[in-house]
């Protein structure tokens, strides 16, 4: 299940960073320390995406620190081993850090235990998990929306997944949550409809032939059809200003 996913949501990501980082007031990252939480990440796919673009975008030196939360963050140990061995590969130069942390979404408060985590965090990934959340979306609109309140000036939310209906609609819950905060800019709202991105990184032949099997069900898709939502959070100071800003 790693070898089909994994790869799909490294390129959403990167998409996604890509996209979001047009349109950010102010930009980031601000500090040469950057923090980032990954909500239901798993094996972290997000950390290699982030610490490609800090790459690809000239910021030598960085240092990133990763705290990704899952339920099972247990069962995911060795996976995220993987993606401290690519990121140390694919951008030596940044000094990488992931950190692993069992937390319940599903749960009623089940974030004010990460408040000084989250506090000291530029960006919120939350991604490949909204399907999980359907039994209890209330409870899940609740915990991000205390996320968000908790959220320092500047910081990013992404939330992401495939273009489902069922994602859609936790979307919708989510979106209509948060915008009745004064202080967030909607970089992306998820009405903007869905994305349709080819993948580009080839399996090896030796795992597609000998570990993709059960029918096909494990085979990743060549086309993959995703939405997000992407808010910041701005200074109080700079509600006045948003109406200039130029998107």
């Amino acid at each position: 299940m790693f070898v089909a996913y994994y790869p799909l949501y490294v390129e959403m990501t990167s998409k996604i960073l890509e996209e979001v980082s047009q349109n950010l007031y102010p930009a980031f990252p601000q500090t040469r320390r950057f923090q980032a939480c990954f909500l239901g990440g798993g094996p972290a796919p997000e950390a290699v995406a982030l610490s490609t673009y800090f790459r690809e975008y000239g910021f030598k030196g960085q240092s990133l620190t990763a705290h990704t939360f899952d339920i099972a963050a247990m069962t995911w140990k060795r996976s995220r081993e993987i993606t401290k061995y690519l990121v140390s590969n694919l951008a030596p130069e940044i000094q990488f850090s992931l950190h692993g942390h069992t937390l319940n979404l599903c749960q009623r408060n089940a974030l004010p235990q990460l408040r000084d985590i989250i506090q000291t965090s530029e960006l919120f990934i939350v991604q490949n998990c909204l399907n999980e959340f359907v039994s209890t979306p209330q409870v899940f609109v609740e915990n991000i929306d205390f996320l968000v309140q908790e959220m320092p000036s500047s910081s990013i939310l992404i939330v992401a997944d495939l273009n489902y209906e069922i994602v859609r609609d936790l979307m919708r819950r989510i979106e209509s949550c948060l915008i009745k905060r004064p202080n967030l800019h909607v970089i992306r709202s998820h009405t903007a409809g869905g994305h349709r991105l080819r993948t580009k990184i080839p399996l090896p032949r030796v795992i597609a032939k000998n570990l993709l099997i059960s029918g096909g069900i494990l085979t990743p898709k060549t086309w993959v059809n995703f939405n997000y939502l992407a808010i910041q959070k701005l200074p109080i100071a700079l509600q006045s200003d948003y109406a200039s800003l130029p998107y």
